[in-house]
């Protein structure tokens, strides 16, 4: 009865559960899950300010924790491990989210027209050069949610941003020379699919270099 007690999975630490998981035993994952789950949705939630996007998550992590229990090591806390990878998945979410709508934010404000007008030099209120700023903000918006993720945010953290490449890495946590060739990549998609009104907005990123 004793030694039954030890190993039930209720009464058991969390480096124990994760030493039995890895073992095979799967319902120690299932009270792994039960001990953890509310804590790190709530951290999640408050960081995402989405449930639903805290709820996948939060289930994702939990299956990355199924898949390889190893990434978890022997940590003094399972809990506090699982919140910091909650909280890095969560920033994660967030930078994709903001350069999503910073894609759709720039094409509505116009610069793809505005770079491509302002050498064409048309006229502020003309309904015809008003009327294909928008078409063109439609292409553009388009162009950019069709780039990989990666260049999709190098293009941005550029251009829309006005990083330097030095910069524009920190943010995406990459060395410069993967934001250069990310950056390159990028254009040349957005060039593929928009033509040659890539050319001036390749030139306004050239500053602060």
């Amino acid at each position: 009865m004793r030694k039954a007690a030890e190993t039930a999975p209720g009464s058991a630490s969390d480096g124990e559960l994760l030493a039995r998981y890895r073992a095979g035993a799967a319902e120690a994952l299932a009270e792994i899950y039960r001990r953890h789950r509310e804590a790190v949705f709530v951290y999640v939630r408050a960081l995402v300010t989405s449930p639903a996007a805290a709820e996948d998550l939060v289930q994702d992590l939990f299956c990355d924790l199924a898949e390889r229990p190893e990434a978890a090591g022997r940590p003094d806390s399972l809990r506090a491990w699982l919140l910091v990878a909650g909280r890095n998945r969560a920033l994660n979410w967030r930078s994709r989210r903001r350069v999503e709508e910073a894609a759709v934010a720039a094409a509505e404000r116009g610069w793809f027209a505005a770079a491509e007008s302002g050498a064409g030099g048309s006229e502020a209120g003309d309904p015809a050069a008003l009327a294909a700023a928008r078409e063109l903000a439609e292409r553009a918006a388009a162009a950019l949610q069709e780039l990989p993720e990666a260049q999709r945010e190098a293009v941005l953290l550029r251009i829309w941003g006005g990083l330097t490449f030095k910069e524009a890495g920190a943010v995406a946590g990459a060395p410069l020379d993967t934001m250069v060739s990310r950056y390159a990549a990028g254009l040349a998609g957005l060039k593929a699919r928009l033509g040659a009104v890539v050319s001036p907005l390749a030139a306004r990123a050239a500053r602060g270099d």
